[in-house]
């Protein structure tokens, strides 16, 4: 299956098209962190602060729930929306760990957009 993800911030709405939508607003914001603030969640202390966040256990096993449910439903390609408040820090370090992750699982992460990472 195909999968394309695009991490975005709530901020500038939600994209359209999509099949999934998931809120990572719940977990810790690295923004008030001040170490962390000019960071993106492309760099690994962004992914690492984010990981250890109460919370992301769920909304993994609710990526990998979507993409199971499309699978069943007979598609070949799924598009997920991640987004956080700005779509700088938690919403860019899921999409980014979710994608070396699925590939390790055997999923083709096609597509990666970082919608509003320079904004």
């Amino acid at each position: 299956m195909k999968i394309r993800l695009i991490s975005f911030g709530y901020h500038y709405g939600i994209p359209e098209n999509l099949d999934a939508i998931f809120d990572a607003r719940g977990i810790k914001n690295p923004h008030n962190n001040k170490k962390l603030r000019k960071l993106t969640g492309l760099d690994k202390a962004v992914q690492d602060d984010v990981f250890s966040s109460a919370g992301i256990g769920e909304i993994l096993s609710q990526i990998a729930l979507a993409i199971a449910r499309s699978r069943q439903k007979g598609k070949d390609e799924v598009t997920l929306g991640i987004g956080c408040s700005f779509g700088h820090h938690r919403s860019v370090a899921l999409v980014e760990v979710y994608k070396d992750l699925s590939r390790v699982l055997g999923n083709d992460v096609t597509t990666v957009e970082h919608r509003d990472l320079n904004k």
